[in-house]
């Protein structure tokens, strides 16, 4: 039986981050829910009902559905928001299962670890937390838009009550040193 591991945190606080440091430097399978989310939007059935709710304009030239449309769309508007959640987290929540099901040692890179609920399938849970200011930064070098940060930022205000439900705190202020020395502090205490 292996670990479990989930990393959660506000959208650009660093938990991709630490989640690959777990991956890379302990041997753990990394799972990206944000990239599962993705790969879920290709899914013929996924894909149908996504266009019943939001309409074409939420297509690419390709007739693929843009995340960046769809983004747009969603972080304003609280019930569509609720209508892709409901459409999207039960075919995620299977493939997490069944992903952890098949690996050992597993890190879950998931911002709404609580919210979804997935925090049930870890034995650890991990906040990653880093400034307003900083968190402004990493996603404008992404490319998001003042306003959709902001959007982002307020979609995400639970997470400051999930923050006292985690194991572990993992501060990502300084550098790149001290946030891997406090991952092995961590990682240490957890092979306990």
């Amino acid at each position: 039986m292996g670990i479990v591991i989930g990393v959660f945190g506000f959208l650009g606080a660093g938990k991709t981050t630490v989640s690959r440091h777990i991956a890379n430097e302990y041997c753990f399978y990394w799972i990206d829910a944000d990239r599962i989310g993705h790969t879920c939007l290709e899914d013929p059935s996924i894909f149908q009902k996504l266009l019943t709710v939001f309409g074409t304009g939420i297509l690419q030239k390709n007739r693929s559905i843009s995340r960046e449309r769809l983004s747009d769309i969603v972080y304003y508007d609280i019930a569509l928001k609720n209508q892709l959640e409901c459409i999207l987290w039960p075919i995620m929540t299977e493939k997490i299962i069944r992903l952890i099901d098949q690996n050992t040692n597993v890190v879950l890179d998931a911002a709404l670890l609580f919210t979804i609920g997935w925090n049930r399938l870890c034995d650890y849970t991990v906040y990653v937390e880093t400034s307003e200011t900083a968190r402004k930064r990493n996603l404008a070098e992404k490319s998001y838009s003042d306003g959709k940060i902001q959007a982002i930022l307020t979609s995400q205000a639970e997470m400051i009550m999930q923050r006292e439900k985690a194991d572990y705190l993992i501060q990502n202020n300084g550098s790149i040193e001290s946030l891997t020395k406090s991952i092995a502090e961590m990682m240490a205490d957890i092979k306990k």
